[in-house]
């Protein structure tokens, strides 16, 4: 599991965005809501679950299901699990990302733009290891 951590200034909760690989070759990545320094998420924004790749350098996202708040939990901190509204993912997407495991593989560099697909570009975002 690997997270990158902000302060939202209007709540003042940790706004948390992680990546959860499993070994069996799933992930769910999500935008969560927590109170600082806690471990357990209060609500979710949005949560994307499939399956993925990864080379030294390159991690290949395969999202089959992508799971959104209903409307009256769409502001922080978000809902919890079984207040979400599942949908399917476009069969076939897949979205590869340019990456870089750092500082003796505690944290993890995932580059702004995908290389192929069409993820959301972004910044560049540094995640560090907490499981």
């Amino acid at each position: 599991t690997w997270e990158k951590i902000g302060i939202d200034p209007t709540t003042g909760l940790e706004g948390v965005l992680s990546y959860n690989f499993k070994t069996d070759g799933t992930y769910t990545w999500s935008i969560s809501y927590r109170e600082p320094g806690a471990t357990e998420n209060l609500g979710y924004q949005l949560i994307w679950k499939g399956n993925f790749r990864s080379t030294e350098n390159q991690l290949t996202l395969m999202p089959q299901e992508t799971f959104y708040p209903a409307e009256n939990f769409r502001n922080p901190p978000g809902a919890r699990m079984e207040n979400m509204v599942k949908q399917e993912f476009y069969p076939g997407q897949v979205d590869i990302y340019q990456i870089s495991i750092l500082k003796d593989n505690t944290e993890f560099l995932l580059f702004a733009q995908p290389v192929a697909g069409n993820g959301p570009p972004s910044n560049d975002i540094l995640f560090v290891k907490v499981k």
